[in-house]
């Protein structure tokens, strides 16, 4: 089955699916000590062409897609988690110069 070709119940079901697992493999990551990026890594390769065969990536573009929208959740997650107490100056410093020499390198 590949993506383009379900009907919208069905692609609402694999979301559904999708974000219901994802909750789950966070708070079981939690329990067990595991990154929870692992097990979504996992789902991942489950629901793929490895596994059960529910999407396959054979289109470039919805795989980029699909990758950047990832991106963004793990990115947007990653700042809800962080706390919000004031960091050190010497680290976010340190950070700018070399960003200022990287930029220049290129």
């Amino acid at each position: 089955m590949q993506l383009g070709s379900f009907d919208n119940d069905v692609f609402v079901l694999i979301i559904a699916f999708l974000l219901i697992s994802g909750v789950i493999a966070a708070k079981f990551s939690s329990r067990i000590g595991l990154p929870s990026l692992v097990l979504f890594i996992l789902v991942g390769m489950l629901i793929g062409s490895d596994g059960l065969g529910w999407i396959y990536f054979d289109n470039a573009e919805i795989a980029q897609m699909a990758g950047i929208l990832a991106l963004i959740i793990i990115l947007f997650e990653g700042g809800l988690q962080t706390n919000g107490r004031p960091f050190d100056l010497l680290p976010y410093l340190l950070s700018r110069l070399q960003l200022l020499v990287s930029f220049l390198h290129h």
